[in-house]
Parts: structure tokens; sequence; C-alpha cells
């Protein structure tokens, strides 16, 4: 006897609402990769991953596109593409961090 699946309309408490998804949809090109941290992934990957989350996030906060981003950036729009997709091999920390030193300058960093 298989039991029937029960879909939610209503997202978890925490998630975006159907219209923030759109919204961060537009953004984004549909055959853009986006890539995923490995559980193996190493302490500097996953630093480099948080910093690449803060782009994506100061995007869907203040509703801008690649293009926007790396006119405040001072960058090309493909690098811009690297750090929205998680491409994060051809950056350093520092790097990341200079340039979001950009966007958010009072950005606090914790290391636990």
């Amino acid at each position: 006897m298989k039991k029937k699946v029960k879909i939610s309309k209503v997202p978890p408490k925490g998630w975006p609402t159907e219209e923030e998804w759109k919204k961060i949809e537009k953004n984004f090109k549909e055959e853009d990769v986006y890539q995923i941290l490995s559980p193996k992934a190493s302490p500097v990957d996953r630093i480099k991953y948080k910093l690449c989350e803060e782009f994506v996030r100061y995007c869907n906060e203040h509703e801008l596109n690649q293009r926007e981003l790396a006119v405040k950036l001072g960058v090309g729009e493909a690098r811009v593409s690297e750090i929205v997709h998680y491409k994060y091999q051809r950056f350093t920390i520092d790097k990341l961090i200079m340039l979001l030193s950009i966007i958010k300058p009072n950005l606090k960093f914790k290391v636990a």
C-alpha cells in the first residue's frame, strides 16, 4: 500500500516564498550551473563557498542582476558569474573578501 505524499502550499519557516523564488530565478540563466559544495570540501573551499553565498544574498536583497553587481564591484560579468555560481576555484579568499568589502563594508567575520 503506497502512502500519499502531502505537498504543502506554504513553504517552511525561513524558506523563500514562491514570489521570492521567481525573483531569484529571474536573475540567473537556466543554462548556468551552480557548483555544490562537497561534504569532503577543504576548510578553504568551505570559506570560499560561504563568501560566494554573501554575494548571492546581496544580489537577492538588492534585486541586482549580474551585470549590475559587476558594475558595483568594478569587475567583468564573467567574474561575477563565477562567484554567484559558486565556481570559486579561480579566486583566493583574500580576493573574495576584497570584493565583498566593496558591497558590504561593515561585514564581520567569525572563525569558529
